[in-house]
């Protein structure tokens, strides 16, 4: 099944969702080219027969959906949105891999605000002002920024790379970088850039690759250039909160995604791709729709993802969701709060023991508090569970106990994001929505939405069903139970979170 995505209209409403817990690709017969083309690289890694950085995520970002492109037969075409990328059915004009799976060019796009349409048509926006790496900080450098130095020119080959960037585009050097050993490495004349030696040497990696339904050892891109493109700018050291600490954080941008650099972190993610599938679907889909500004009174915007299917690995990984940005459909990126401005400088020497990645990393580090008492739901969220039980039954499909487990799971993230001012599937400490629900008792699969600023049960479920994931999700005949979590936190940015967890299992309901 084809999910069709359609743009919302938002003035109100943020709004998340995650898929089932119980596959790392929601496939359908249309999509097995893309699924191939993920299993790969990241097959070995879902499994985890490998420690390294996802190429494209670790799940799906939505369902593979027909999307237009002017030049595509009939004006559309078939892609896939992942953490990492996004993935497009070239088959039209390349039967044989890895040609007939393309990465678009939205890094380029991100940078420089032009939406591609066509082969040569273009849709003109402003650049992406969305943070490239590290725990969300006003400070930090995002796509914009990036525009700013497309033109510079290139790092001599063999040459320390010492200059940093701000947010502004400001670029200064710190001689103490050269203590770090990067050098500008390749240099590539298409786009009078030079590729940084950690960089290249990433883009040239081998490793356990998984094809023609066996694991192997093989280079991961078939073609240095066929997961990144060109380089369109020059790396730079950037100055970002990780963890909570302030650290240096190679980036450089390339056509169709951009690259960081950790020198902290553990062998296998030191090297990583920022999340720009998720950045811009968003850019794309929502950030185009007016949005708040924090001080009006409106609400956040929906999110959502479809339903499981037979998982491709032995896997429980959850699948992402947008960013905790305003959004209207899944995937979220685990970003830790915010911490302190940065300060002008920084020690440039690794930490000494690995901090999480700028992206998103599989492993978590701390544990939500629980609420102390079985959580029943309370007179609103029993009306939600009426409104959805009542909306399944109109569906011809069964309705869903209340998980006492999954209450509590629900109820504390709900808590959790409006205390600490973040609004995602994954905490700051990166614990998925699986992890959350497992700590709270439930160990069986998941899916799961969110929503912001949303006061009533009523408007909850109305955004939800007008959201095609949000609504799948809520319709999806595997699901048999519910845990629903309403906060209200005074002084937080939405005022009201909504959490509501759908279990493929029926477990201990609430003694109330």
């Amino acid at each position: 099944m084809l999910y069709v995505v359609l743009r919302f209209i938002v003035a109100a409403g943020l709004i998340i969702a995650i898929l089932p817990l119980v596959s790392v690709w929601a496939s359908s017969e249309d999509d097995s080219h893309l699924q191939r083309t993920w299993a790969r690289t990241d097959h070995p890694v879902a499994t985890g027969r490998v420690n390294r950085t996802w190429m494209w995520g670790p799940h799906e970002h939505i369902q593979a959906f027909v999307e237009p492109y002017a030049d595509a037969p009939g004006g559309e075409r078939l892609v896939h949105y992942n953490d990492k990328s996004r993935m497009e059915d070239n088959s039209y004009r390349a039967d044989e891999p890895p040609w007939d799976v393309t990465n678009g060019l939205i890094a380029l796009e991100l940078i420089t605000g032009m939406m591609q349409t066509g082969d040569t048509s273009f849709e003109q926006r402003a650049p992406a002002d969305v943070q490239v790496a590290g725990d969300p900080h006003p400070n930090s450098p995002t796509y914009a920024t990036f525009n700013s130095v497309l033109d510079d020119p290139p790092l001599p080959v063999g040459s320390l790379i010492t200059q940093t960037i701000d947010k502004s585009g400001d670029v200064q050097n710190e001689s103490d970088l050269e203590l770090l050993g990067v050098t500008a490495e390749h240099y590539v004349p298409e786009t009078d850039h030079t590729v940084a030696s950690v960089f290249w040497e990433f883009m040239n990696s081998s490793g356990e690759v998984y094809q023609h339904g066996v694991f192997g050892h093989d280079s991961l891109f078939e073609s240095p250039f066929f997961a990144t493109g060109l380089p369109v700018t020059e790396a730079y050291w950037m100055s970002v909160p990780v963890g909570g600490v302030l650290q240096h954080v190679l980036g450089q941008c390339f056509e169709r995604r951009c690259l960081t650099y950790s020198p902290g972190n553990d062998p296998g993610w030191k090297v990583e791709a920022a999340n720009v599938g998720q950045h811009y679907y968003q850019w794309r889909y929502i950030d185009d729709v007016p949005t708040d500004d924090g001080d009006d009174g409106t609400e956040p915007d929906p999110t959502a993802t479809p339903q499981p299917t037979p998982s491709l690995a032995p896997t429980v990984t959850p699948q992402p969701t947008p960013p905790p940005a305003p959004t209207a459909t899944p995937q979220p990126t685990p970003s830790p709060a915010p911490t302190a401005t940065p300060e002008p400088t920084v020690t440039p020497l690794p930490t000494a023991t690995p901090t999480p990645a700028p992206t998103a990393t599989p492993q978590p580090t701390a544990t939500p508090t629980l609420a102390s008492e079985p959580n029943c739901l309370n007179a609103m969220e029993r009306e939600f569970l009426t409104l959805i039980n009542e909306y399944r039954q109109q569906n011809g499909l069964s309705t869903l106990a209340n998980s006492e487990a999954l209450n509590i799971a629900s109820y504390n993230h709900s808590v959790d994001m409006g205390e600490r001012g973040y609004f995602s599937h994954d905490t700051p400490e990166g614990l998925s929505p699986q992890d959350r629900a497992e700590i709270a008792g439930y160990p069986h699969g998941t899916g799961e939405n969110l929503t912001a600023g949303r006061n009533t049960a009523q408007d909850a479920f109305n955004a939800w069903r007008a959201s095609p994931g949000h609504d799948d999700n809520m319709l999806f005949e595997g699901y048999e139970t519910i845990g629903i979590g309403r906060a209200e936190v005074p002084g937080s940015q939405y005022g009201v979170y909504w959490t509501t967890k759908l279990g493929l299992v029926e477990d201990e309901a609430p003694t109330c």
